[in-house]
């Protein structure tokens, strides 16, 4: 059963607005549903999808949201109403036992199929009595329409979108195709059967240039629209040395100490074994405390044997890791009162690091250039394709097997300690002390602030407004 938890007025911000689009009907606004996982809150995707109720806000439209768990005490954005569908969860009854039989050789394909049509069935009464109730005209999707979160919601929603000839727009960050992982055995069949969702009542939306080709690719005659994650370069993001250091303390850090932050979750293709290798490194170059913070939670499935093996590694070669979760959403380049928060995180650490294997995006590369610290990562192909094809520069620790080895593995991880260079250290460590002169970090600021400026809002949201209008 939906769940109404609050009923919220548009801020006053919201009502000043000057709308550039006029998206109403009859001279009454449109109402639109933002369906996410509150799961994803902690990752780059999530913290996007709930940025796309505030760009509707903005431009005149009537926000629903619904998610898969309540997220009571983050920012509404304005929008009118919030509902939790548990369907919509990752951790779903029929998602996990699709996870655990879909490896299973031996599964029966039929069975798995009819399943998932059954809690379609089950969940399509209750987006029935949301869309009569509040005359819903526009349905947004974040993650749904192209990678494994709820395959019956994802089947529900099309439903739906069919049956009453309504639009879509769908915001996807991660294509299966990126994720071979997810693609082995007979469940292969059943989430190629499902995603990507192609209809033509859904724009497809994607956050880089380099993922609307391999679309493309696939799909010649879709219609795709770039849209990449936005930042506010506007707000002062000084951090007074008194509250650097409660942070610091806060965590048992001392100002003499090095910080590295791996704003990730824990999961294989994010490459912790890679950071845990690069503070090994720094801590025998300079002779100090070192400690990795890790903010993100745990990944479900093979990421369990994945955080143990990390633990145990760290603990052998001696490098301090502290494993947390922060408010990431909360606090991602928003105002917040918090100080043990994200962006207070960002700004007392000296290094970022993100050797990750592959991302949708990475919000980090353009975060660690907002919060001016240098960053550490990998050549992953968005990485390749999207930043430094721009012109971005950051500290590369070279592509080999072990950035990419166990990013397939569920289990007998055998971590190693790779030597990096004195040069690499040298110059990286230069940049911690120098950020703000550095001609490299001063191009990457011009070019964050062209692409990616939260204030390009209405030119990249110009062909969706066009769609649903």
């Amino acid at each position: 059963m939906s769940v109404l938890v609050e009923e919220i007025q548009p801020s006053s911000a919201n009502a000043r607005r000057t709308y550039n689009y006029n998206i109403l009907t009859n001279g009454v606004a449109m109402q639109i549903c933002n369906f996410f996982s509150s799961n994803q809150l902690d990752i780059g995707a999530g913290i996007e999808a709930k940025k796309w109720s505030k760009y509707y806000v903005d431009n005149g439209l009537n926000v629903y949201e619904c998610v898969g768990e309540d997220y009571l005490g983050l920012p509404t954005f304005g929008a009118k109403d919030l509902f939790v569908f548990p369907e919509g969860k990752m951790d779903n009854p029929v998602n996990q036992r699709l996870t655990v039989s879909g490896i299973n050789e031996n599964f029966n394909l039929n069975q798995v199929f009819e399943e998932v049509y059954l809690a379609a069935k089950k969940l399509a009464p209750k987006l029935e009595r949301l869309y009569e109730k509040y005359k819903i005209q526009i349905i947004h999707v974040s993650g749904y329409f192209s990678y494994p979160i709820s395959l019956s919601l994802t089947q529900c929603l099309v439903q739906l979108i069919n049956d009453k000839n309504i639009k879509s727009v769908s915001m996807n960050h991660d294509f299966l195709w990126e994720r071979q992982y997810k693609l082995r055995g007979p469940i292969r069949e059943i989430y190629e059967h499902f995603l990507p969702v192609i209809n033509s009542n859904n724009l497809t939306v994607v956050s880089t240039q380099y993922a609307a080709e391999m679309f493309k690719k696939r799909y010649p005659n879709i219609n795709v629209v770039v849209i990449p994650s936005l930042f506010d370069f506007r707000n002062d993001l000084s951090l007074t040395h008194s509250k650097k250091k409660i942070f610091r303390n806060s965590i048992g850090v001392q100002e003499r100490d090095i910080l590295i932050i791996q704003p990730s979750r824990i999961s294989p293709p994010k490459g912790i074994h890679l950071s845990i290798n690069l503070a090994y490194n720094i801590k025998k170059h300079t002779g100090k405390r070192v400690v990795l913070l890790v903010t993100g939670s745990r990944s479900v499935g093979f990421s369990t044997n994945y955080h143990k093996q990390l633990i145990k590694f760290a603990d052998e070669i001696g490098v301090e890791v502290i494993w947390t979760k922060f408010p990431y959403a909360k606090c991602n380049g928003l105002v917040c009162d918090h100080n043990n928060c994200m962006a207070t995180a960002y700004m007392s650490s000296d290094i970022v690091s993100m050797p990750s294997s592959v991302e949708g995006f990475g919000n980090p590369v353009i975060e660690s250039v907002v919060f001016k610290k240098p960053l550490v990562t990998t050549e992953y192909p968005v990485m390749k394709y999207e930043f430094l094809a721009k012109g971005f520069r950051f500290h590369m620790i070279p592509v080999d097997e072990e950035i990419t080895k166990y990013m397939y593995q569920k289990e007998n991880y055998a971590f190693s300690i790779h030597s990096y260079s004195k040069d690499f250290l040298d110059a990286l460590l230069d940049d911690t002390l120098s950020i703000n002169g550095n001609s490299m970090h001063v191009k990457n600021f011009e070019l964050a602030n062209k692409y990616y400026c939260s204030e390009k809002i209405d030119e990249y949201l110009k062909p969706v407004l066009n769609w649903i209008n």
